[in-house]
């Protein structure tokens, strides 16, 4: 017997706004940068965007966006920031209670 699959996409559980910001905010918690843009490939997939119309949007060239979105290359802060804002998303900062007892030097000045 024959079993005939498609492949997965996980865009298609990205029903609403309250599983993207926990998606989008658990990639961003996490801190790696891969995790980052493939939550934000996802969420593009999701919301219908076209990956040439955000690549337009942010500024950069389509192949330049597809390589950032596809863990070739660590997405700069500001290309996280301009896929967030074409998205409809913002990145707002909260403390970081896994770190609540721990001394942090360098904020200090």
């Amino acid at each position: 017997m024959n079993i005939k699959t498609k492949p997965y996409d996980p865009s298609l559980l990205l029903r609403n706004d309250e599983v993207i910001l926990s998606v989008i905010n658990e990639a961003l918690a996490d801190g790696d940068p891969k995790i980052i843009a493939t939550a934000l490939k996802h969420i593009i997939a999701a919301r219908g965007l076209r990956i040439s119309d955000v690549a337009k949007d942010i500024g950069v060239s389509r192949p330049s966006l597809y390589k950032t979105l596809s863990g070739e290359r660590a997405p700069l802060f500001s290309n996280i920031i301009n896929i967030m804002n074409a998205c409809g998303l913002v990145m707002i900062a909260q403390k970081n209670h896994a770190q609540e007892n721990h001394q942090v030097s360098q904020c200090t000045d």
